[in-house]
């Protein structure tokens, strides 16, 4: 299963890289995309338009000149906001146009640690004149604090949230991609690079590239669709607490030999740090939960067909994004596929769970930190031992998480425990 999510990984990664061309191992291609006269043409109907102007989107989402593509889109979606390939591809570019400015942004970041700015310097330096170099640089020096970074990395969250979203609402999307050898391989370097000449007119030279046609079906889209919420669930767990305060403590030159509970206690006097953000998307980890689940359940159903051989081989889905098979585990160790969800969709849904802990047994919801998550974590009075593990606090019952309200008795129950 690895090596499929690697070799189909363009599907995530598509956007950031290659194609742009249907012709196989020619060196060197270029020449002119000219979609400034479609509009006007009366002998073709919108519908067919709206097409042609989301496979020129398709194309354009696949390069480093990703930005050029969104103008391309609206238009096609503009003519029929029903075409299902402007979808998609607005979908898939979401989160990479929320990086719009972002070299420019961050300077004021980069000012509080002079030691990173010769690295960014030289990036900007070597990153090429054209498209990718023009949006990366088109904003105002305003992410200055961990709130705005927070802010920042939310508008990315949201931009992965349009892509699961419509994966999510889309099932039944069949469609056939034209992806490049270049977006596959991950060979990035070798870039397309596109200059507008005018509206909807670009101007493109590649490198060479074999574009290859991959089929999406209901399987694709609910691989993907877990994908990309697996990604959601890791970065609303690292961005949904306050982190304000935290880099002057970290540029405390005295926190390098500080103690796990110096830095705690540093860092608690900033009032707002660690405190439940407002914009957390820590609840809906639940939900993405729930429909892992029953993405699972559908699969294991249609294993001989989406997983003929039992195990992922190359090409036993020909064709298809996932080719190598999307294949289900029918046992986790003793315990049968259907076993296993049903304690996942009891944990989500916050039944209690009897559980050893430091040779300790007792019952936790490892649903409260989602379900009823705490407003301020300085609440829970945390205290770290000399190993760096947490060994006390101020509530019995962990935020929820220990039932019985035992959490004290089990914290010290090893001074040096791994929770």
């Amino acid at each position: 299963m690895n090596k499929t999510i690697r070799a189909t990984g363009v599907a995530l990664g598509l956007i950031a890289l290659a194609a742009c061309s249907s012709k196989s191992q020619n060196p060197q291609l270029s020449g002119n995309m000219d979609l400034s006269g479609l509009a006007a043409d009366v002998s073709i109907s919108p519908e067919n338009k709206a097409e042609q102007y989301a496979k020129a989107g398709e194309q354009l989402a696949q390069t480093s000149s990703f930005a050029l593509a969104e103008p391309v889109l609206d238009q096609a979606l503009s003519l029929d906001p029903s075409n299902k390939r402007a979808q998609l591809y607005k979908a898939f570019l979401a989160q990479n146009m929320a990086l719009r400015g972002v070299l420019v942004r961050i300077k004021p970041m980069l000012r509080k640690h002079p030691e990173s700015v010769a690295d960014y310097n030289k990036m900007v330096s070597e990153l090429p004149k054209g498209a990718l170099r023009d949006f990366l640089m088109d904003g105002q020096e305003d992410i200055k604090t961990e709130k705005e970074v927070q802010a920042f990395l939310d508008s990315m969250h949201e931009g992965r949230e349009q892509l699961r979203l419509f994966l999510k609402g889309n099932k039944d999307l069949e469609i056939t991609l034209r992806l490049s050898d270049l977006a596959t391989s991950g060979a990035s370097k070798k870039n397309c690079t596109y200059s507008q000449e005018g509206q909807y007119s670009y101007n493109y030279s590649c490198n060479t590239v074999v574009v290859t046609e991959l089929k999406m079906n209901r399987a694709d889209v609910e691989a993907m669709q877990q994908m990309v919420a697996g990604a959601q669930v890791y970065s609303a767990l690292l961005n949904s607490y306050d982190l304000s305060g935290s880099i002057a403590v970290a540029k405390n030159k005295a926190a390098k030999y500080a103690s796990g509970q110096q830095i705690i206690d540093e860092l608690s006097k900033t009032p707002e740090f660690a405190t439940l953000r407002p914009s957390a998307a820590i609840a809906k980890i639940a939900d993405m939960g729930m429909d892992a689940i029953a993405g699972v359940r559908w699969a294991a159903e249609l294993q001989k067909e989406l997983c003929p051989a039992g195990v992922a081989v190359q090409d036993q889905r020909p064709g298809q994004v996932f080719s190598e098979g999307i294949c289900i585990q029918q046992k986790s160790g003793n315990e049968s596929l259907e076993s296993v969800l049903q304690q996942i969709e009891l944990a989500l849904s916050g039944q209690a769970m009897e559980v050893p802990f430091n040779n300790i047994m007792t019952e936790i919801s490892t649903a409260a930190p989602i379900l009823k998550p705490v407003q301020d974590l300085k609440s829970l009075q945390l205290k770290v031992n000399k190993c760096g593990h947490l060994s006390g606090t101020s509530d019995a019952t962990l935020g929820g998480v220990f039932i019985k309200g035992d959490a004290k008795e089990i914290l010290a129950a090893d001074p040096c425990a791994i929770l």
